[in-house]
């Protein structure tokens, strides 16, 4: 079964007797718009991450695809480090889990963008180059060179379950003069931030004051 499949028959699943709404149902690439301009994002359980490629401060335009259409939704963005940002929205969005890892030359990966209404998707192939700062990759089809396509995410196929998870965001495309070129993303090596921002977030919000123990 191919992932594209797999996202096909996850509201069927529903069908045949009671179930939790998987997170595949719908699109987790969100647009994001800032006064800067329009990137893409993908949305976590710790909220909407990108690369801030359009602006790195102020506030924030989400487009959301949910199955009858898109939504929008306002919010402000927050630096995390590593070059990523995060922005939180206010209803449940459609929400991929992150897999910390960097694919093997086996691995089905695959890269994932949006233009409007139209999804797009190209194969990846990871590669290994000391001279690259993060996840390379290969592949047969050429990348969106529209800069507003910066930060769609690139996901892995777990080989147990069939089920896509993000493990990278797209971060532009890189040639080297012997001819070389590679589609880069940030990998795991940022993603670790979403978590733990959002331990120290629960953990400042978990602290009591009482007057009588002051």
């Amino acid at each position: 079964m191919t992932r594209r499949s797999s996202l096909l028959l996850a509201p069927l699943l529903c069908l045949l007797g009671s179930c939790v709404v998987t997170r595949n149902v719908q699109d987790p690439t969100v647009t994001v718009h800032t006064a800067g301009g329009t990137e893409l994002g993908v949305s976590t359980e710790h909220g909407v991450v990108f690369l801030g490629s359009t602006a790195t401060s102020g506030e924030v335009d989400m487009t959301v695809w949910y199955g009858d259409g898109p939504s929008i939704e306002a919010s402000i963005i927050e630096p995390i480090g590593d070059g990523l940002y995060l922005a939180q929205g206010e209803i449940y969005l459609p929400q991929v889990d992150i897999a910390f890892l960097r694919p093997g030359p086996d691995d089905n990966v695959y890269a994932r963008g949006r233009r409007g209404r139209d999804a797009w998707e190209i194969d990846l192939y990871p590669t290994e180059d000391p001279r690259i700062d993060g996840l390379a990759f290969r592949s047969a089809s050429p990348l969106p060179r529209d800069e507003s396509q910066v930060g769609a995410g690139v996901f892995w196929v777990d080989p147990d379950t069939d089920r896509p998870m993000l493990i990278g965001l797209v971060s532009g495309r890189v040639r080297f003069q012997d001819g070389t070129e590679y589609i880069t993303a940030v990998g795991c090596e940022g993603l670790w931030r979403l978590v733990a921002i959002r331990r120290e977030a629960s953990e400042e919000s978990r602290a009591v004051y009482r007057e009588d123990i002051l």
